[in-house]
């Protein structure tokens, strides 16, 4: 089963990956695997070139803004605050354009419209990761993916 974490870079989804890797999820970072499977051009993924090369097999968590595009059974979806991931993407030191992109892909919601393109709305989980406390959010991620563990293998 695949579950993909997403949302703007700059929302938490490594850090919610990290987590989930210490507590014994197999995760993917999609961007070193890309680059591997030589999917990847001048930073720039061709997601249909991993899709065709990218193998999985039992419960792993994809970690990339792109993940939901690659045939998951269910998403996490991290989001924040404007201001918030204003400030997190300028301690990147990301330029003006690629933060303002970053923010206008937030304010649209455009990652969130395509996961509900992929999956099912009652498999999407969001998390709003300036809400909550990051024990809190993998709590909550743990309680998600067991649930669809369980919707998974009895489909």
């Amino acid at each position: 089963m695949r579950i993909a974490v997403t949302g703007v870079p700059g929302t938490g989804k490594s850090t919610l990956c990290r987590g989930l890797a210490e507590s014994g999820f197999r995760v993917l970072d999609l961007n070193e695997i890309s680059s591997e499977l030589g999917c990847t051009q001048e930073e720039l993924v061709d997601v249909d070139c991993l899709r065709e090369k990218l193998t999985t097999d039992g419960t792993v968590v994809m970690d990339s803004h792109y993940s939901h595009l690659l045939d998951p059974f269910c998403i996490i979806y991290m989001e924040c605050a404007e201001d918030e991931l204003l400030s997190r993407l300028l301690e990147r030191g990301y330029s003006q354009a690629k933060i303002q992109g970053n923010l206008d892909s937030l304010l649209s919601g455009d990652i969130f419209y395509q996961c509900l393109q992929v999956v099912p709305a009652n498999r999407i989980f969001r998390i709003n990761t300036q809400i909550g406390d990051q024990g809190k959010n993998l709590k909550e991620a743990h309680a998600f993916i067991e649930g669809m563990q369980v919707k998974f293998h009895g489909r």
